[in-house]
């Protein structure tokens, strides 16, 4: 009997562990992580910048994303090209307040002093030279709303749970005690791999080796295309294409590698024109390159999609396991 009420009493610790780290799991993902973040680059912003490498570039798109008014900042989009540090030419695309619209700066053609400031994936981030980072209004609003919904929606569940054990401790214990979620977990377990394993293949396929140090270190050339192949990989009935391609490195050798990309059915058919494409390579590992547009685009749009699903299938995961169990508490 004892046995009984012992396994009784650990389950209902389970139980209550899992109905009070679920809620402060998200709670950090949605309110605490990107609060610190966004505290981070308030307060180091100026330092981070100031001891950043010093690039020069050339402005070659700009774009307003709101109509300009007299006298009004103004939020703009700026495409630089500037040389990376083996020398060659990438872009980077920039989006900021402009907070004198009307001196022209940030025009086609003008020139822009940049700052790269390094991250800890070994990537780096380029911000204008003059630039400062101001409070965010709009973010604290949201921040402050979102609190106060998830804080009041956290305050009511939690109160109708214990009062609904009448505010006693050994109650509540007892009744999680009864919570029968192993096959819920199971079941949540089961179809948490197979998700696991499935956006698993989908991220392999779209990584990029040596992305970042290819983007800052790599040397530009042309490849000439040898064959194409199909993956296996679609998205939105897109097949995804492999290239191979060959090129002569600085070693003066002839290397071999391979890039993928998604390509929209109209444009399977013209893929046989495509003869050769810009890479960048490392010089002290030609083995590793990729297409310039892909080394230099940053996270990949696709990667961002597959880990925003996986967040949000562990989110319907976690409805499910708090909501079985308040409905047997």
């Amino acid at each position: 009997m004892a046995e009984v009420t012992d396994l009784s009493t650990f389950s209902g610790f389970v139980v209550l562990a899992l109905l009070a780290a679920i809620p402060a799991f998200w709670f950090y993902v949605f309110l605490i992580r990107p609060l610190i973040s966004n505290l981070r680059a308030l307060f180091t912003y100026e330092q981070n910048r100031d001891s950043g490498r010093l690039i020069h570039g050339k402005i070659i798109r700009f774009q307003s994303l709101t109509e300009a008014a007299p006298g009004k900042q103004m939020p703009v989009a700026i495409t630089v090209e500037f040389p990376n540090f083996a020398g060659s030419p990438i872009q980077e695309e920039l989006q900021f307040i402009d907070t004198k619209p009307e001196q022209g700066r940030y025009r086609e053609g003008n020139s822009l002093s940049l700052r790269a400031i390094p991250k800890k994936n070994g990537d780096f981030r380029i911000v204008p030279a003059e630039g400062s980072m101001s409070f965010n209004l709009r973010f604290w609003l949201i921040w402050l709303v979102g609190l106060a919904l998830y804080g009041g929606g956290c305050y009511y569940l939690g109160s109708q749970v214990w009062f609904g054990a009448s505010g006693d401790w050994n109650t509540l214990l007892d009744r999680a005690g009864k919570v029968d979620i192993l096959g819920l977990l199971v079941g949540l377990g089961i179809g948490g791999a197979i998700t696991f394993f499935s956006l698993r293949v989908f991220f392999r396929a779209f990584a990029k080796k040596g992305q970042s140090s290819l983007k800052w270190n790599g040397l530009r050339t042309t490849a000439t295309i040898e064959r194409l192949e199909r993956t296996g990989v679609s998205v939105n009935d897109q097949p995804q294409v492999a290239f191979h391609y060959s090129f002569r490195g600085s070693d003066g050798r002839t290397h071999r590698g391979v890039d993928k990309k998604i390509v929209d059915l109209l444009e399977i058919g013209k893929l046989d024109e495509v003869k050769e494409k810009e890479i960048l390579y490392l010089p002290a590992d030609p083995s590793t390159s990729l297409f310039v547009e892909n080394a230099t685009s940053g996270g990949s749009g696709t990667v961002l999609l597959l880990k925003l699903v996986a967040y949000f299938v562990l989110l319907v995961f976690s409805i499910v396991v708090v909501a079985q169990i308040l409905a047997q508490l």
